[in-house]
């Protein structure tokens, strides 16, 4: 199917009304309105809005047989897509209808290559990567504010997915469709991985195993466009009955968009870029800027000789935050696994998730084979790794240091008890596992969950009442913040999506009941605060919520005694 064939007229309104319901969020939830002339008149107004039909806002919960609402948010997009279809079927003469419709004919248009169409550079973001004693190093994010851009990008990426997705190899976890993995239809995730190690690690209880792990430096942004488009030509070649010549040609004017150097180096020195974010004001006093690879960290790891540097510097990075890009992180390191996924070898497994790669295998010396070749075919794409460094630097006797999860990339290694290079505890995407076969939160995963309790408390502790008969309003807003505390819908999210690879031992135990003190704490205070300002009888702040409770509920089909939990055994 061509692309042009591909993109049809539900596809386009259903886009569009997603993007309308994102923005209506963003100003209620901001108490902003953003007036978008763009969505504005292709869009119907709010008292022009059809009551979706009684029976479509409730679905069947089978547990119990009973019936339970929708979420709001997909309740409002329900409402848009069933008054904009309805609209354009019997009320044509409507303005924007009309407006909508000569939309739709000109987003087809540049789908079939009639209209020209470029992306246009976006706006780079500034947002907190980590914090030093003298400095504040932000990562840049990009936005494409155009309306033309936000659609031709997600209609090209779900295009270009579907196509290339069954030529990537199994074990890319991150960024896929829907597909078969491990006989079951599935969107795989960072679950999945652990999933996978946990059953090479019962497969190979009694078997000495060695781990290598990786992580490439400044990912996005060091992505060579020559190499982008290599890999994207020998992929698309293989559409011979596709007119590829305009998804092509939409494919690298997004490369070519955006350059690192050209678009967020120069900004480093710019101090009214950052006065413009109004980054951080209270930590003024620290440097500001993007982090970056040095021209001569590039030369010293044999990246690019002097001539390719001269002639392609100005040609590397992607967006960060684009569509796009995560498809172009999964068209680039598919190649690079093929040094290692080619063999047929069931010692070996490789799991890699984004940019975290995780190699495992029963042999110490294959297993250091197979990191050295793909060392080598990180280079050969123009991709700097974080330097391997040996488990030893980072145990004081026997006992793990700070330093080693700190660290990115470390050379092979004993999974397990040990003086040298051994360890028992390893760490990828969010979770630490250790030989034993317990599970536990990464400590900077848990951190992180902490920072977003004190977020959502602060950012609910600021909001004033407004003045004029607006406190009903008020209540909503701080009722529709007071989800996170209440968890009436992220329940079910944070168990059985965030962690529901936790095993019960101590360690898990301990992490969930300090999130319960944290939380209950935050919400005390919430609480005292919201009847000292007479709003408690304005809206409901609900009733504290355990983690500790639907933790041990999620997981009650694994627990068999309390004296096996306090002993720390893992249970598969």
């Amino acid at each position: 199917m061509r692309f042009d064939e591909f993109v049809t007229d539900e596809m386009i309104i259903t886009l569009l009304c997603k993007e309308k319901c994102k923005r209506i969020r963003r100003a209620k939830i901001s108490g902003l309105q953003n007036i978008d002339e763009e969505l504005k008149i292709i869009m119907p107004t709010r008292n022009e809005w059809l009551r979706v039909n009684k029976s479509k806002r409730f679905i069947n919960n089978y547990a119990d047989n009973s019936k339970q609402q929708i979420p709001g948010s997909v309740l409002q997009l329900k409402s848009l897509l069933y008054t904009v279809r309805k609209h354009r079927e019997t009320s044509t003469d409507k303005p924007y209808v009309i407006n909508l419709n000569n939309y739709i004919a000109r987003i087809k248009g540049i789908c079939n290559g009639s209209i020209d169409f470029s992306f246009i550079k976006p706006a780079i973001i500034p947002k907190l990567k980590e914090e030093t004693e003298t400095e504040m190093i932000y990562r840049p994010i990009s936005k494409y504010d155009s309306l033309d851009d936000k659609l031709m990008l997600n209609l090209t990426n779900q295009y270009l997915s579907l196509l290339f997705d069954p030529y990537f190899h199994e074990e890319i976890l991150s960024y896929r469709i829907r597909r078969i993995y491990k006989g079951e239809r599935k969107i795989t995730n960072q679950h999945d991985a652990i999933k996978t190690i946990k059953k090479y690690l019962i497969d190979n209880k009694e078997i000495d195993i060695f781990v290598a792990e990786c992580d490439i430096r400044k990912f996005f942004d060091i992505l060579n466009h020559r190499i982008i488009k290599r890999e994207f030509s020998e992929l698309i070649s293989n559409f011979t009955d596709t007119d590829s010549e305009q998804i092509t040609r939409l494919f690298y004017s997004y490369v070519d968009s955006y350059s690192y150097i050209s678009d967020v180096a120069n900004k480093n020195s710019d101090q009214d870029y950052w006065n413009m974010y109004r980054v951080n004001p209270r930590n003024s006093g620290k440097a500001r800027k993007f982090s970056w690879v040095s021209e001569e960290g590039f030369m010293q790891n044999g990246i690019y000789t002097r001539e390719e540097w001269d002639n392609e510097s100005l040609q590397i990075g992607t967006p960060q935050g684009g569509a796009l890009s995560l498809l172009i992180s999964n068209i680039v390191l598919n190649s690079v696994d093929k040094a290692i996924v080619g063999d047929n070898d069931p010692s070996r497994l490789f799991v890699r998730y984004g940019d975290d790669i995780l190699l495992m295998h029963t042999d110490k010396k294959k297993c250091e084979e197979l990191i050295e070749r793909y060392k080598v075919s990180l280079v050969s794409h123009k991709l700097l790794f974080h330097p391997f460094k040996p488990v030893s630097e980072f145990k004081e006797n026997e006992k793990i240091t700070k330093e080693y999860w700190n660290n990115k990339s470390k050379s092979v290694f004993k999974w397990g008890k040990g003086a040298g290079d051994a360890a028992q505890w390893i760490g990828f995407v969010g979770y630490e596992i250790s030989r034993d076969g317990e599970v536990r939160i990464r400590k900077s995963t848990l951190s992180g969950q902490f920072s977003r309790i004190n977020r959502a408390y602060h950012h609910i502790r600021r909001l004033k009442a407004p003045q004029r008969n607006s406190i009903m309003r008020f209540g909503e807003l701080v009722a529709e913040k007071l989800d996170f505390f209440n968890f009436k819908f992220i329940k079910s999210k944070l168990f059985a999506e965030s962690f529901r690879e936790l095993t019960i031992n101590r360690h898990s135990l301990t992490q969930i009941k300090s999130l319960d003190r944290y939380r209950n704490r935050k919400f005390r205070k919430l609480s005292k605060q919201v009847r000292q300002a007479g709003l408690n009888r304005r809206f409901y702040l609900g009733k504290p919520f355990s983690y500790y409770y639907h933790f041990g509920k999620l997981n009650s089909h694994r627990i068999e005694t309390i004296t096996q939990v306090r002993n720390n055994i893992a249970f598969e």
